[in-house]
């Protein structure tokens, strides 16, 4: 699991400027681990494709830096995820692998997508054991706003699946002591047990003694 991280003043500047699908093809696990790299001079200011040329050219500005001149990228165009439903059995494999909580339904129910919210990264394309998503084009442009309400509902989510985890945790933890009391209880029983068989011979040895 991501666990959310704190930025820098510089490295909120550079996320600031990247458009937020959390897609990971940047080869770190969201924008936010990305724009920290940058800030620390670690990774290059082209590796984010969702971003094209523009992003490339605003992080070389941001970072001081300059781009290859040779550089190109695939131009990529707003996609969005479309469920089969008649194939969808709610596994939810989907519902846990999307970063931007662009997708809703239940355990065994027809999930859907909210087509505002969906960057078309793909990411629950994979997890799909039925293969019965895909992406289509959408037609519009990923704007400034859709990448800063992307940033707030992915930061939501983390926080969201952090309190989850905690939770999980202090059950178990919860459920181990309950465990742990019980087998001390069983114990101190058997040695009281013990003890009392032992009187109980001890008394019947001293009675033999003339």
């Amino acid at each position: 699991m991501v666990a959310p991280i704190a930025l820098d003043e510089r490295a909120a500047r550079l996320d600031e400027i990247l458009p937020q699908y959390q897609c990971g093809r940047c080869d770190y696990v969201d924008c936010a681990h990305y724009a920290q790299a940058l800030a620390q001079a670690c990774a290059p200011p082209t590796s984010c494709a969702p971003g094209d040329i523009e992003v490339a050219r605003a992080l070389a500005q941001a970072m001081n830096v300059s781009l290859p001149e040779n550089i190109t990228f695939e131009p990529e165009t707003l996609q969005c995820v479309v469920i089969d439903e008649a194939d969808c059995v709610g596994c939810t494999r989907c519902l846990r692998a999307c970063p931007l909580d662009a997708l809703i339904g239940a355990a065994k129910k027809i999930h859907a997508v909210l087509p505002s919210l969906c960057s078309g990264c793909g990411l629950c394309l994979s997890v799909c054991p039925l293969d019965c998503m895909k992406l289509m084009s959408v037609g519009r442009q990923w704007t400034k706003q859709d990448a800063d309400a992307a940033r707030d509902r992915y930061r939501a989510r983390l926080h969201r699946l952090m309190k989850q985890a905690t939770r999980r945790i202090i059950k178990h933890d919860s459920e181990r002591d309950e465990r742990e009391k019980r087998r001390q209880a069983v114990f101190d029983a058997l040695l009281k047990a013990r003890a009392r068989r032992l009187q109980w011979a001890q008394r019947k040895e001293d009675k033999k003694i003339p």
